[in-house]
Order: structure tokens, then sequence, then C-alpha cells
């Protein structure tokens, strides 16, 4: 069974806090400027032929400054920065090129910015999809 084991990381190389608390006088709450995602895979790439499946786990880590938020995944965390979690998927082909594949996402904030006693926001997605190719 092939299995491949993956590696992102995002560092904005570009921001500088002291900056921007003196352009807004504001200071700013302690972001994170960096992100990073592992993922492991078994299984083939794409499940086409009848009875072939794969399965995936992820970790992603996305600090509050690391990027725009605008280029973010919009299904992780609701999108944006700031979250943290996991992504367990796979998919399995029923017949030759129709398949059923299945993503749970879970996101957590990693700082919390709002007062205190408000609880945190986590976020649980169940994506599921079936695909036919013709």
């Amino acid at each position: 069974v092939p299995f491949r084991l993956t590696a992102d990381f995002v560092k904005n190389t570009g921001f500088d806090r002291s900056k921007i608390s003196n352009r807004t006088g504001q200071a700013l709450l302690d972001g994170k400027d960096y992100g990073l995602m592992v993922r492991a895979h078994w299984g083939p790439q794409r499940t086409v032929k009848k009875g072939e499946w794969n399965v995936n786990l992820a970790y992603r880590y996305l600090g509050s400054d690391a990027t725009l938020d605008a280029f973010t995944n919009s299904d992780f965390g609701l999108g944006g920065t700031n979250n943290k979690g996991w992504v367990l998927g796979g998919s399995y082909s029923l017949m030759d090129n129709t398949w059923l594949s299945a993503r749970w996402i879970t996101s957590n904030p990693i700082d919390s910015y709002a007062p205190a006693g408000n609880t945190q926001l986590s976020v649980d997605t169940i994506q599921v999809d079936w695909n036919a190719r013709f």
C-alpha cells in the first residue's frame, strides 16, 4: 500500500508587530506569524478502480498573522487564520470511475480573543462526496 508523508510550513517574514503598533497606536495581541501542516496518506492518490481505497490524516496549525485570511481554506475552521486541528479523510471506489469520499474536519482557535469568561468557538465539519468520472 503506497504511503506518503508531506509537510508544509509558512512564515510571514514581512510581519513586524512593533511597526504595526507604532503606526496604529494599538497594542497587538500575541498572534502567531507562522503555520504548518503535516499530512499522512495511505493508498493510491486517486481511487478509480473498483475496490481501491485511501485514507489520510492531517494536522493543521495556522497562526493569526501567518498569511492573509483571504488565502486560507474556507472549510477549515470556517475560514481565516488562528485555527489548529485535524482533518481525517478517505475514499472508496464503488465501481470503476465512481467513488465515495468523506472528510471530518475539527478545529479550535489557537488564541482566544474573546473577553474573559466566554467560551472558544470549536468547529467540526463532515463532508461527503459521491464522484463519477467519465
